[in-house]
């Protein structure tokens, strides 16, 4: 078509290479700074974003999950399946969890980790962009900085 950019090189087309369905309701989600630090070297990450304060994940089928890296990069932590929404009181958190500290957030998003895309977790490193203080994202174009080997 013309006037229109492909881009091949972008997280979503890198995805949907591998089965992800871009016509789902999703938003990228790249967690950096406040527990970060603590939490993604202790494996707590994952639950870490089930807590919530405010309905960031309302409405959702997944989240397209990043953690922060200097100079507004991101690696993919996964792609998570919004399966259910209590409330925050009702969230189970994994052992060392700060739980108390956690649920004093209003909502608990039940995510399951989607499969298919085990090769690009925890390789694949994208430019977030300049909008680094957005941590919740509507879909768009984020360049692949480095791809899964």
């Amino acid at each position: 078509m013309e006037g229109t950019v492909a881009h091949h090189d972008g997280v979503i087309d890198l995805l949907a290479s591998s089965g992800f369905d871009s016509t789902k309701q999703f938003r990228l989600v790249r967690h950096a700074g406040g527990h970060v630090p603590d939490v993604y070297p202790r494996g707590l990450i994952e639950t870490y974003q089930m807590f919530q304060v405010r309905q960031v994940f309302h409405g959702l089928d997944c989240i397209i999950s990043f953690v922060g890296l200097p100079d507004n990069a991101a690696l993919l932590l996964g792609v998570y399946d919004v399966v259910r929404i209590r409330s925050g009181d009702e969230g189970r958190a994994r052992p060392g969890c700060p739980k108390e500290e956690w649920t004093r957030g209003d909502y608990f998003y039940e995510l399951k980790k989607a499969s298919g895309f085990e090769k690009h977790e925890g390789n694949v490193v994208i430019d977030w962009g300049p909008g680094a203080r957005s941590w919740v994202q509507l879909p768009k174009y984020k360049r692949v900085l480095k791809p899964a080997p």
